[in-house]
């Protein structure tokens, strides 16, 4: 057991006796808590135990790790993270900018680990360098839309004689907004006509009537900005996509996984396994502030071949070659 988990004050055998019958019956909470739900996060939480495993905390040996879920409804985040601040939580993992936010707002104590970070300073608040944070917020930037330029030069050389692409991205949150609006811009840049269609709730209903507006609009591709809403309907836009005829680029392997065309981005359940070693860390005694941002070093190509035999689409060999993988 580690030497953080219990503080000896004065010494002495039956000083220590105590304390070493603490540690065993004390363990750190971890937890982790996202916007989206328990289905579509659990490749990351799965990702974040292995992680841990390998630094040597053991999820319900060495630590308690909990996982919490908004469900796609942000008014329910608040309640989710107030449970885990009673519970005395030691840090919290969060899987995107959005979460990291409410945390930082609400329990600024805290020290969180976050995934999906900007590869900028946008938020002041949030963090102030990546060399050096400045707060309670440290984590990973998957550099997200800083490959706008590349999803759409994939998608192009995927599609052969495409004109219109559709971006799909929550419009309620001002960086999800300002990120589709860049795709738009690299889409437009490529001598692409774009439609951006925003996402303003979880229901499917409503996404629907984006998918038709896509199609009605001449859209034969289809781009999606990551967010928790997206994440969380993510099975929903593959399937409809696939019906309508829509090749899709997301960021993350699981949109492919689950009937998507093709993703390109950082490897997300690598990321998670990295954070595992931050969250020792604090539970070390380092502080979060003083902890940088780690840009993402792995990306990959991931292709479905059943999806493009679906859309009637011979996958180029320049893009079989540069696939990490393709799902047959």
């Amino acid at each position: 057991m580690r030497r953080r988990d219990f503080v000896v004050a004065a010494g002495g055998a039956l000083a220590g006796t105590l304390a070493g019958q603490a540690r065993a019956a004390t363990k750190p909470l971890v937890a982790y808590l996202g916007i989206a739900s328990r289905t579509s996060d659990q490749p990351f939480v799965d990702s974040l135990r292995r992680g841990l495993q390998e630094v040597g905390r053991t999820p319900d040996v060495d630590i308690t790790l909990v996982d919490r879920y908004a469900d796609g409804d942000l008014a329910r985040f608040p309640a989710l993270l107030d449970d885990v601040v009673a519970q005395g939580v030691a840090v919290i993992v969060v899987p995107g900018i959005a979460a990291a936010l409410a945390v930082r707002e609400r329990a600024p104590q805290i020290p969180v680990v976050a995934m999906g970070l900007p590869s900028t300073v946008l938020y002041p608040d949030l963090f102030q360098s990546l060399h050096r944070p400045g707060g309670s917020v440290t984590g990973f930037s998957p550099f997200g839309e800083d490959l706008a330029d590349k999803r759409v030069e994939l998608l192009r050389e995927l599609v052969p004689g495409l004109r219109t692409v559709a971006i799909l991205n929550n419009s309620i949150d001002p960086l999800y907004r300002s990120w589709g609006e860049k795709t738009e811009q690299a889409a437009r840049a490529q001598g692409l006509a774009a439609v951006r269609l925003g996402v303003e709730s979880k229901e499917r209903a409503a996404l629907d009537k984006l998918m038709r507006a896509a199609k009605e609009a001449g859209a034969e591709g289809m781009i999606i900005v990551r967010d928790f809403l997206t994440h969380l309907l993510q099975q929903d836009i593959a399937q409809k996509a696939l019906a309508m005829g829509i090749a899709t680029m997301a960021e993350q392997r699981n949109f492919v996984e689950i009937g998507g065309l093709m993703s390109y981005g950082a490897d997300h359940p690598a990321m998670f396994r990295r954070a595992g070693a931050y969250v020792d860390d604090i539970l070390d005694g380092a502080d979060p502030a003083d902890m940088p941002i780690q840009l993402a070093t792995q990306f990959e190509l991931v292709v479905n071949r059943r999806t493009a035999e679906k859309l009637d689409l011979e996958i180029p060999r320049s893009i079989l070659l540069r696939a990490d993988e393709v799902i047959e």
